[in-house]
């Protein structure tokens, strides 16, 4: 679990670029410059190891239902799902989307495992399948 100097670094930085656009640009122009303002270690713009093996999972089923090739819709969503299931930890929540689905892993916190505690501080994999069965991946964070 993040200790609560990463998570207040994490979320202050989270918030002060989501609500301030002219900060934002200055982060993307000119990084080191905008962490020393807010105060903040480099390592707040770090993305941690367990984001990293989240969108691995869902890059994994990604790669995996681009392997059904020319298949329907109707036919392929159910094997789309059991893809899915296989790479993502249960359960996954399903999203409708235009035109898709998005499969997106669900991180509950559990004081069982550690791992998933920690996942619920970084973000959620997704899967998203347009209609056409084409497939893309992603980590919110």
């Amino acid at each position: 679990m993040p200790t609560r100097e990463e998570l207040a670094n994490n979320l202050l930085l989270s918030y002060v670029l989501t609500y301030n656009a002219e900060i934002l640009r200055a982060l993307v122009e000119n990084p080191p410059a905008v962490l020393e303002r807010l105060g903040l270690p480099a390592d707040a713009m770090r993305c941690p190891e367990r984001a990293h093996r989240a969108l691995a999972r869902a890059a994994a089923a990604v790669r995996e239902t681009e392997g059904l090739g020319e298949v329907d819709a109707l036919e392929a969503m159910p094997a789309v799902a059991e893809i899915v299931s296989r790479h993502f930890r249960s359960p996954s929540r399903l999203e409708k989307i235009p035109f898709g689905v998005r499969f997106e892993e669900s991180q509950t916190p559990d004081e069982d495992d550690q791992e998933r505690q920690e996942m619920a501080w970084t973000g959620t994999a997704t899967v998203q399948c347009t209609w056409g069965l084409s497939c893309g991946s992603d980590v919110d964070g």
